[in-house]
């Protein structure tokens, strides 16, 4: 399972947060939230494994039609009006579907379908 709201993971510290949960930076170069969010379960890509029943991620913060990934055969699709058009259909691996455009690692949070 991913990590409940109510952590603020180690990840976190170096991605928004100050010790306390103090905010020393509010958003990433890419314009997107830079900590986890405080009341959804989330999952750092880097760090944790994806549930079984988790099929359709966003970056915390991101909209679903701008850019969502998808569980496939093969790893993760990303789709949506940011990658429309570009080329990219390959599958990514778990671990970068969490990273932006920037270089920086968000969490990512399930999309309700």
């Amino acid at each position: 399972m991913g990590n409940s709201a109510s952590e603020i993971s180690a990840v976190s510290t170096r991605r928004g947060y100050g010790p306390g949960g103090i905010v020393v930076a509010d958003t990433c170069d890419c314009g997107l939230t830079l900590g986890p969010p405080r009341e959804q379960d989330y999952w750092w890509p880097s760090l944790d494994q994806p549930d079984k029943d988790l099929h359709i991620v966003v970056r915390h913060t991101e909209h679903p039609t701008y850019r969502r990934a998808l569980r496939a055969d093969r790893g993760w699709i990303e789709r949506g009006a940011s990658v429309e058009g570009t080329g990219r259909c390959e599958p990514i691996p778990w671990e970068r579907v969490g990273t932006c455009g920037a270089g920086t690692e968000h969490p990512v949070v399930a999309v309700k379908q």
